[in-house]
């Protein structure tokens, strides 16, 4: 070849590759309190396809709470719009429940414990009792009852209450009678 006719030429060229324009998507920003730290579930997609970089700024809490953030990512192939976001937990709810396998029962002359008959969900609270519109935890006596066991609401759970009617039945005495093995004979005097 004659390369004689031709000059040798050099020039410099710069590259420059821009960063792919990625999505930062929140998955999931509101839970119910369960007592364990939540984070939002957040991801990065190039399209419908999920990438694996870290995004920067997810929070944690684990009580009842809004907290709002910036999510964003330190990545140097790819650059994506910051996200502004909350993540949320609700309060989850109080629930009593009455353990009570019959609504009545028998006179006995025994005192009936009503705290070994209602249980609660949760420990952040105590059940509250109230026994025909009286602050009493027990019966004892025959009649008809209304029990209304309550809770307060705190931070993390719903406030609940239920109502319940229970009776305790009269009973009847039993009686004996022992007759005299030698008859009475009547004496008028």
């Amino acid at each position: 070849s004659n390369n004689d006719n031709y000059e040798t030429y050099t020039t410099e060229v710069v590259i420059v590759v821009a960063p792919k324009s990625v999505t930062i998507k929140v998955l999931q920003d509101t839970y119910t309190y369960n007592g364990e730290d939540q984070t939002l579930s957040v991801v990065v997609l190039d399209g419908e396809t999920e990438l694996d970089i870290e995004v920067l700024g997810n929070v944690v809490a684990n009580n009842v709470s809004e907290t709002n953030t910036n999510l964003s990512i330190k990545e140097n192939n790819y650059v994506a719009e910051v996200v502004a976001a909350t993540l949320t937990i609700e309060q989850a709810e109080s629930v009593i429940t009455n353990l009570f396998t019959t609504n009545s029962s028998d006179y006995t002359g025994e005192e009936i414990d009503l705290t070994s008959y209602f249980s609660l969900n949760h420990d952040e609270a105590e059940l509250e009792f109230s026994v025909n519109a009286s602050a009493v935890t027990s019966i004892k006596d025959a009649g008809v009852y209304t029990i209304v066991v309550s809770v307060a609401e705190t931070q993390n759970y719903t406030a609940d209450e239920v109502e319940v009617t229970y009776t305790i039945n009269k009973i009847s005495p039993e009686l004996t009678y022992t007759s005299p093995t030698e008859g009475y004979t009547y004496d008028s005097t």
